[in-house]
């Protein structure tokens, strides 16, 4: 099993002693749960890792419900945003403004805009163009914009091509050998300061040669910037760090990696910064559903249950693996498709899979599902979007409620000529 944040207790699959199943009994399925604790020792984790000597941007795409940013701000963490629906989620979770880095390959004038506008730390530049964007957006709002060049090291990251950042194939940042002749162009600009470097090569990183190969030739641009004169402030390492989905996984080990970190640029002295996002919520989550009914045929077993592809739509996005428990523990198996009730062939949890004989009326948890879950979500189908709840200690809080039907179809506007 990936993670010992859900376990059986006596039969009943539980989270802090809570069980499952009455979290059910209160908010009905399908549902995500997170466990707080969880979440917050994987960022005490990461920090001690260093020493306490980074500062750790939560990458809330993610895992972006309010509740989970203001926990975290709360302990210290900043975050890393992609949108100016980001920015001010994060905002109104209590975020400090002066803790957010501003990433994304297609920004607004008026995201940038409002993130210049409340003082946000950094904004990671993704392409030359944004460059002189940014500039104009800043010459008109009389402020001076932080920045990092966003770099794109070509480097392959050995995770799924959608997820994959760092290689000159994908749309994101600017090719390394351009650097130096960007940062001598911004630093002529009046409303750029270019403070930084970002780099991030990809999500879901279970190997650490990709990361010591990007870093070295972070280091690398970062010397030859400082002797051009380069007044760098910082350098954001982005995130990436894997974690484990199956028993069988051998994720990073975040202690090994800060090493690394420190061994390839430690000795630049610049301040340190992480974007992690599946790194510190993932294992602390749960999809809960239910068993609706079961058909078989001559070649298939198929268990029909109430999560559909928009509740979850990672197994058939990235064809990814998460582990599945029955909420009541069931010792007998069989080999089985678990699939949902979207009208889509690619509407599945696993498929072929050796899984608990569970029978009609059934409740399981799919684990892992703290990352790209919520986020993700959408109505197709004109389906509503789960409830999620947070555990904290031995108590659960309700942090969003269920979408109803009414909330989807009053967005429609039918025009008065029909």
């Amino acid at each position: 099993m990936p993670t010992t944040v859900f376990n059986y207790k006596d039969g009943k699959l539980t989270t802090n002693d809570i069980q499952l199943e009455e979290l059910v009994k209160q908010y009905s399925t399908p549902l995500y749960v997170y466990n707080n604790d969880h979440i917050i020792d994987n960022y005490n984790q990461f920090m001690k890792a260093f020493d306490n000597k980074c500062t750790v941007h939560y990458a809330m795409k993610a895992n972006s419900n309010q509740a989970i940013l203001k926990s975290l701000a709360v302990v210290g963490c900043g975050m890393d945003i992609v949108s100016g629906g980001e920015l001010n989620r994060a905002l109104s979770a209590g975020v400090d403004a002066k803790k957010i880095i501003f990433s994304g390959v297609a920004k607004t004038d008026d995201e940038l805009s409002d993130a210049l506008n409340v003082g946000i730390l950094q904004i990671n530049i993704e392409s030359e163009a944004e460059i002189y964007q940014l500039n104009n957006v800043a010459k008109k709002l009389g402020k001076v914009a932080p920045v990092a060049l966003r770099i794109n090291p070509n480097v392959d990251a050995g995770t799924h091509d959608k997820i994959s950042t760092g290689k000159k194939t994908d749309k994101f940042g600017i090719d390394i050998d351009l650097a130096i002749s960007l940062y001598d162009k911004m630093i002529t600009m009046k409303n750029i300061d270019p403070q930084g470097i970002s780099i991030h090569i990809g999500s879901q990183l279970m190997s650490a040669e990709p990361f010591v190969a990007s870093y070295k030739k972070v280091a690398e641009l970062a010397e030859k910037l400082i002797k051009n004169n380069i007044n760098l402030k910082r350098l954001d390492l982005g995130g990436g760090l894997g974690i484990c989905y199956k028993t069988s996984d051998s994720a990073p080990d975040v202690n090994e990696y800060a090493k690394m970190v420190f061994d390839t640029v430690g000795h630049l002295n610049l301040d340190l910064h992480f974007e992690p996002g599946r790194w510190l919520v993932g294992n602390a989550g749960a999809l809960i559903g239910k068993v609706e009914n079961i058909k078989s045929n001559d070649l298939k077993t198929f268990i029909l249950c109430d999560v559909g592809m928009n509740d979850l739509v990672r197994p058939t996005l990235y064809n990814s693996y998460h582990h599945i428990l029955p909420l009541n523990e069931i010792n007998e198996y069989i080999n089985a498709d678990l699939v949902g009730p979207v009208c889509e062939s690619g509407d599945y949890l696993c498929k072929n899979r050796k899984i608990a004989k569970m029978s009609k009326g059934d409740y399981f948890a799919v684990l892992s599902a703290g990352a790209y879950g919520m986020t993700m979500a959408n109505n197709y189908n004109s389906r509503v979007n789960p409830a999620e709840v947070l555990v904290v200690g031995n108590k659960s809080y309700l942090i969003r409620k269920r979408q109803n039907i009414d909330e989807i179809i009053s967005r429609d506007i039918i025009p008065p000529v029909i």
